[in-house]
């Protein structure tokens, strides 16, 4: 069986520095919660991006992966893995490994 996603959830670039205005109608600190604190970037959260970044969401592979492996598991009748191996690029404290290859 080979499972995949186009979707890209990954964040190997360095992180943009600077601050954006927070928006009037946006509260930052509650969307933040008990994550680190950081400065508001308009384009590097929302929408959707919170996703690639370690302190909000879980990447790809925990995102849609879930949704995407459990497809066959019924079907096929498939039991936990005996092994895992795992390829990805580098990986820093930000945000997931934009590429990855489960097997």
């Amino acid at each position: 069986m080979h499972a995949w996603s186009p979707k890209n959830w990954g964040y190997d670039v360095p992180v943009s520095e600077g601050r954006d205005h927070i928006p009037e109608n946006f509260d930052w600190s509650l969307w933040l919660g008990t994550a680190v604190e950081r400065v508001y970037r308009e384009s590097v959260y929302y929408p959707g991006n919170w996703r690639k970044i370690v302190d909000y969401g879980c990447g790809a592979l925990g995102d849609i992966g879930v949704q995407i492996f459990d497809t066959p598991y019924n079907p096929l009748a498939l039991d936990v893995p005996k092994t895992i191996k795992t390829e990805c690029s580098p990986q820093n404290d930000y945000g997931f490994p934009e590429k990855k290859i489960v097997t």
